[in-house]
């Protein structure tokens, strides 16, 4: 059973281990430095985690439960669909800390080095927890008259893509705040660069 102190050694290691492997990467980190990063002894970082493996999967998971809490409460709303999807750009543009965004594209560079079972597993809850949902956001959307037709899993990808340059630790960079950034996402996506 896990005692108060366990749950808070746990959520340290998490922190410290995002912050080890957006900044170097998952071969960059090994877990000598992550328990020293964290003042354990590394038999004291593997009882609260079996491997690397296990922690890498972990820091993803406890970030994807709180992409998924957030939509949790982008849904709940009485928004439209394109005010869901703007709200969506601007809380992680400008409301998560770059460590935070930068676990979306440690997880997109960094998943295919784990084990074929394990990075299935996680791709499925990363799909039902989190891509489905913005996808499901576009085709209501479409639905309701407010997008043109088009493929909503395409459209969430092409969302996603606009995001991507953003999910770094080195953003925000060359003049462009956090605000402008999501303005511009959300400007180029729902208008596009036309005239």
């Amino acid at each position: 059973m896990e005692t108060p102190n366990d749950t808070t050694m746990r959520r340290k290691i998490l922190q410290t281990a995002a912050g080890l492997f957006t900044a170097h990467g998952y071969d960059g980190v090994s877990m000598r430095e992550i328990s020293e990063a964290c003042g354990l002894s590394k038999p004291g970082l593997y009882y609260h985690f079996f491997d690397k493996e296990t922690l890498f999967l972990a820091v993803l998971e406890d970030h994807l439960e709180g992409l998924s809490a957030l939509l949790d409460q982008i849904e709940q709303s009485a928004l439209s669909p394109r005010k869901k999807l703007s709200a969506f750009i601007r809380a992680v543009l400008v409301d998560f800390p770059a460590d935070q965004r930068a676990i979306i594209r440690l997880a997109s560079q960094e998943i295919g080095k784990l084990n074929p079972t394990r990075r299935e597993a996680f791709n499925q809850q990363y799909e039902t927890r989190f891509t489905g949902r913005l996808a499901a956001l576009l085709a209501a959307g479409i639905a309701a008259g407010e997008f043109r037709a088009l493929d909503p899993q395409a459209g969430m990808w092409a969302l996603l893509g606009m995001m991507y340059p953003f999910f770094n630790l080195r953003f925000p960079q060359n003049g462009m705040d956090a605000e402008a950034a999501a303005n511009l996402v959300d400007s180029v996506f729902f208008e596009g660069i036309a005239r």
